[in-house]
């Protein structure tokens, strides 16, 4: 069992938990700060479509030595706000375990149909992150050919 060490920023926040039944553990939104203090009412943020937010989740995670985290939108990100993680996956390596180095992530509005803005409650969970070994160190040797038998193309994988 791989133990990390975690600060957290929001005294009132849940705290990080890996779920018995879960390959990941979900990330929570602690604070949007780049919206006008007027837009968090009745416990979270009205976020409307076209705008870019950062998020704020809390937590500063010192990873064990040879692991990186990767951080993914939870399918309920789309489903329920509209919203998408903008880099798709987040990466944060090893080194970056600093007191000051808040995981952080840009979400972006899209919304969904028929809905004219979305409500994020704060402390809703809204990413997850898993740990994972990171890639080893490789030497990249240039050569004129692969010498090897081509696949047919990109996207050719299992067609007849």
């Amino acid at each position: 069992m791989l133990k990390i060490k975690v600060r957290y920023y929001y005294e009132d926040m849940p705290k990080l938990e890996q779920l018995e039944n879960s390959d990941c553990i979900d990330l929570r939104v602690c604070n949007i700060t780049n919206l006008p203090i007027f837009r968090f009412h009745d416990g979270g943020w009205d976020i409307y479509p076209g705008e870019e937010i950062f998020v704020d989740l809390g937590v500063s995670i010192e990873l064990p030595e040879g692991y990186r985290a990767n951080i993914y939108p939870r399918s309920s990100l789309w489903k329920k706000h509209g919203l998408i993680l903008t880099n798709s996956v987040g990466v944060i390596d090893n080194s970056y375990k600093g007191d000051n180095d808040r995981w952080r992530g840009w979400l972006l509005c899209i919304g969904r149909l028929g809905q004219r803005h979305t409500f994020l409650k704060k402390y809703e969970r809204i990413l997850q992150f898993e740990i994972v070994p990171v890639m080893p160190k490789v030497y990249l040797e240039e050569v004129e050919f692969l010498g090897n038998k081509d696949r047919g193309g990109f996207g050719k994988t299992g067609r007849i």
